[in-house]
């Protein structure tokens, strides 16, 4: 686990467009298995 405040990043907040329909967020999850695949920047 990580805590989000701790990390930068470019995102926005959440926010609901229409209080009377049912939301969705798109996730993206990368995983590693190993230092072999460790993302660097």
């Amino acid at each position: 686990m990580l805590a989000d405040s701790q990390l930068w990043h470019n995102a926005c907040p959440i926010r609901t467009v229409d209080h009377q329909q049912e939301g969705h967020m798109d996730v993206f999850v990368l995983t590693a298995k190993d230092g072999r695949h460790a993302l660097h920047s």
